[in-house]
């Protein structure tokens, strides 16, 4: 056997039979690497049995478990849904929504039945409504856009407001100069 193969039996040295332990003590006896692997498991499991043997303790043990089990019997607080249904589970409420419900939909109905009845020979002057003239809208929408803007051409996204400032001083000398001539 070479090296590697009782590297594989050394990691599971606890589990062996008698017979491959005693082979694995031999090779050890003649090799320092495996003879260094095997002290160094042989330490790191009994570290592991130590820590497993030690038992740890919260301090206040006895206050620790006092105080989980007070917050395990007393009652949660409603959420808002508990006390939606506690209110609605009121017989008197229950009786006084309805009632009113019922007197609702009384009214509902008397009004609705009430238009169905009336004369349509309610005709109201024209100086009390509205009315919507698609030509007059026409006429007021060409009247804006044919307003001249003095500085349309001046703006541009694309232009800095310097730009602009300038072109709306030239504009404005060349309507002085020319109210200036007539």
């Amino acid at each position: 056997m070479n090296c590697r193969d009782f590297e594989k039996n050394i990691y599971v040295y606890p589990e062996l039979t008698e017979k491959e332990k005693a082979g694995i003590d031999n090779h050890i006896k003649s090799c320092d690497q495996c003879a260094k692997l095997f002290r160094d498991l042989q330490q790191a499991q009994f570290i592991v049995k130590q820590i497993a043997e030690y038992e740890i303790s919260p301090p206040n043990d006895a206050r620790l478990t006092s105080a989980i089990m007070s917050r395990i019997t007393q009652p949660s607080e409603p959420t808002w849904l508990d006390l939606v249904t506690q209110f609605f589970q009121n017989q008197r409420l229950r009786i006084a929504l309805s009632i009113a419900s019922s007197v609702l939909v009384f009214f509902f109905l008397f009004e609705s039945s009430h238009k169905f009845i009336q004369p349509k020979n309610d005709m109201r002057e024209t100086s009390e409504s509205v009315i919507l003239n698609a030509t007059a809208f026409r006429q007021a929408a060409s009247k804006r856009r044919n307003i001249q803007q003095p500085f349309a051409g001046c703006r541009s996204p694309f232009k800095s407001n310097q730009f602009f400032l300038e072109c709306a001083k030239t504009k404005l000398l060349k309507s002085k100069s020319l109210k200036s001539t007539l």
